[in-house]
């Protein structure tokens, strides 16, 4: 029996979260797929609209007909009251009010249970049936979210007959249903019951002939919770889920399975890398454990090399200078042996760039080059004061706005006293020369005269492991690095230092 995967469109009406089903798995409502897979379609709520305060209107007949015709029928009906996909982004559709899309989901879901009802009437086959089932199924817990006093007890009723019917598979999707029906309930009334959704979802999976539509109803749920910010939750609920199918017998499962296990991995790093944001008390720690995971599943997630690389240059930028080294080296050892010769090297290249950067901190630095006006440079000059030394380059979008910051700071937080050593990474010396007629700066412009040095491939850059412009390092009055990776708010606090 082959199931195609579900696209699911969200919309909200009287403050509850509605789902609707492509009955044919396509798009049906004109939403648009989200990161983790699903499809998101919303309208804003509104407090005010009850099912009581809803006009009335006849309802749409269903009519005669095979099979196929009445899901057809269903499809079109779908599109007819919900829009269709190429209706996504038509800045001229209008966007329907509240009152007239909880109306138009309700017809739609009406319409659905109505043809269902026929269908099931009829000698079907086995994968017919279970289509129809399943579709009756999703319309009813629909239904009884928005009218409850109508259709709860029809929906409970539904779920028990199919929990205690014959059929396993069935039994399975009314089981991950109430699991998706508990969420909706979460996130649509605010309820705190949260961490035992884990539980419920551990009680779906734990059945061993689950199968990818329970696979794809769970993920879908979760994806309900990220999306309302129960971030946490949902992270180990994708980890969940992803363990359960990462060995699946489907290739196509077992790869939506690892998507999901990735996905896990990415917002756990996200949450940590903001709480180290935050500066929470053991947040840097718990940072390079979660670094440790990853690389210990690395052969597993394509995406670990850069969600290792990432996490690293997330501490070093922040500041966390000692526990980025840590990063690094771990990261050199458990790819040094990779069976991947290019990434094996590529990561050995940055790292080894990175180091040389970390380790310029304590160090006495020594330049070398000529200044743009053709002056000889000499470093030993810039003893006694406080010196920025700023990589740049012209192309850099950002470069003036960058530029008037460190002006800024230097006049604010260092009272005028620090030196600025501005050495350009640009290839081309006429365009820099035609950008500093343009933007005249009282900073020293430290060049090259080798014209096969230009770029990342200057001397002073290599020494330094530049491999991203701009990048500011403070040196003190004695020639040492005292701090790299300036800017903005570490720019101001290092600045301010000198005064104390």
């Amino acid at each position: 029996m082959k199931y195609t995967t579900r696209v699911i469109c969200r919309r909200e009406v009287a403050g509850v979260m509605l789902v609707t089903l492509g009955c044919l798995g396509t798009t049906l409502c004109g939403c648009s797929k989200s990161p983790d897979g699903g499809a998101v379609a919303t309208a804003d709520a509104d407090a005010d609209a009850t099912p009581e305060t809803v006009t009335a209107e006849p309802p749409i007949e269903v009519p005669d007909g095979t099979p196929e015709e009445l899901f057809e029928f269903m499809e079109q009906t779908e599109i007819k009251e919900l829009g269709a996909p190429e209706d996504e982004g038509d800045a001229a559709a209008p966007t329907p009010d509240q009152e007239a899309l909880g109306r138009a989901i309700r017809r739609v879901m009406r319409v659905r249970l109505d043809a269902c009802d026929k269908i099931l009437a009829k000698q079907i086959p086995d994968e017919t049936r279970t289509r129809a089932i399943r579709l009756r199924l999703e319309a009813l817990r629909t239904l009884s979210a928005v009218d409850p006093d109508q259709y709860s007890s029809q929906y409970d009723s539904y779920v028990k007959e199919l929990l205690s019917g014959s059929d396993p598979f069935l039994a399975r999707l009314a089981k991950a249903t109430q699991f998706q029906n508990e969420v909706m309930e979460v996130v649509s009334e605010g309820g705190e019951n949260v961490d035992a959704l884990l539980t419920q979802l551990k009680a779906v999976l734990d059945d061993p002939d689950a199968g990818p539509e329970v696979m794809d109803m769970t993920r879908d749920a979760v994806s309900w919770l990220f999306e309302r910010g129960q971030v946490e939750v949902a992270t180990e609920g994708y980890r969940l889920i992803g363990k359960r199918f990462e060995n699946n017998a489907d290739q196509n499962v077992s790869d939506e399975a690892r998507m999901l296990l990735s996905q896990a991995t990415y917002n756990n790093l996200k949450r940590l890398t903001q709480a180290v944001s935050e500066d929470k008390e053991g947040s840097v720690p718990a940072l390079l454990d979660a670094l440790n995971a990853v690389l210990a599943e690395a052969d597993n997630d394509p995406n670990s090399p850069a969600y290792a690389m990432q996490t690293a240059q997330f501490l070093e930028f922040s500041g966390n200078f000692a526990e980025a080294k840590q990063a690094y080296e771990r990261i050199r050892e458990r790819y040094a042996q990779a069976t991947d010769n290019e990434l094996a090297r590529d990561i050995g290249t940055s790292v080894d760039l990175a180091l040389k950067r970390l380790n310029l901190i304590g160090t006495d630095l020594t330049l070398q080059g000529v200044q743009l006006n053709g002056q000889p440079f000499d470093w030993s000059t810039y003893r006694g004061k406080p010196t920025l030394v700023c990589f740049w380059t012209t192309w850099h979008q950002g470069w003036p706005q960058f530029a008037d910051e460190i002006r800024a700071a230097i006049a604010e937080h260092a009272g005028g006293d620090v030196q600025v050593v501005a050495i350009s990474l640009d290839d081309s010396r006429s365009t820099l020369e035609t950008y500093i007629r343009e933007n005249p700066t009282a900073w020293t412009i430290l060049v090259n005269p080798d014209p096969q040095a230009a770029g990342f491939e200057n001397p002073n850059a290599i020494k330094c492991g530049i491999e991203m412009v701009p990048f500011v390092m403070l040196v003190d009055a004695d020639g040492k690095v005292i701090d790299i990776h300036l800017a903005q708010q570490r720019l101001v606090d290092a600045l301010s230092k000198l005064k104390k």
